[in-house]
């Protein structure tokens, strides 16, 4: 009896660390962040070319040569495509392969921007929060289907000042998003 009981212990003991460890694998998953102390966001005055002087990867990842290596300044476009609607072309690092999402403008917060159903949207970014820090830096974070959290900070011009991009950068962590992993753009060799 006392063989059957001591068991059976263990077999609940075992199911429940088992259980703590899926939780934990779980909870490392990252959610898509909501940004609550955010200002609102006029999408029409961020509209032309943008150079990704900074990626941030939210969770700790290892960094592959590739992404150590880059000094690559890849630039972005932003564009009205509808007074809600906004299209934002992607251009890949050293290349003018151009990748085209449609996102559609929040209306109860303007620095959202959600996935738009649209032909040839196959990125799969599911939506894009804007903080800005000023005429000429902004920040955006973006969140796919695969719980990938991941940011960049814009500039308007293709050159890594370090304080601006500091400062830019340091708007992400003010709303609590971890930084572990930085991949300085537009840098000179």
């Amino acid at each position: 009896m006392y063989n059957r009981c001591s068991m059976a212990s263990r077999q609940i003991f075992k199911i429940c660390i088992l259980s703590i460890l899926i939780l934990v694998t779980l909870s490392e998953e990252q959610d898509c962040p909501t940004f609550s102390n955010s200002k609102s966001v006029d999408v029409t005055k961020l509209t032309g070319t943008w150079y990704v002087v900074r990626g941030i990867e939210h969770k700790a990842v290892k960094q592959s040569v590739t992404n150590k290596a880059a000094k690559a300044c890849p630039k972005l476009k932003i564009e009205m495509e509808a007074p809600s609607e906004v299209k934002v072309s992607w251009f890949r690092k050293n290349t003018t392969t151009e990748q085209i999402n449609y996102f559609r403008i929040n209306q109860d917060k303007s620095n959202l921007l959600v996935k738009q159903a649209k032909e040839g949207n196959k990125q799969s970014i599911e939506r894009i929060q804007l903080l800005k820090l000023d005429d000429n830096y902004i920040t955006i974070t973006m969140c796919d289907l695969g719980s990938r959290v991941a940011s960049a900070v814009l500039s308007r011009n293709p050159l890594f000042e370090d304080a601006q991009v500091t400062s830019a950068t340091n708007l992400l962590t003010q709303q609590g998003l971890s930084i572990p992993n930085i991949y300085n753009r537009c840098t000179v060799s």
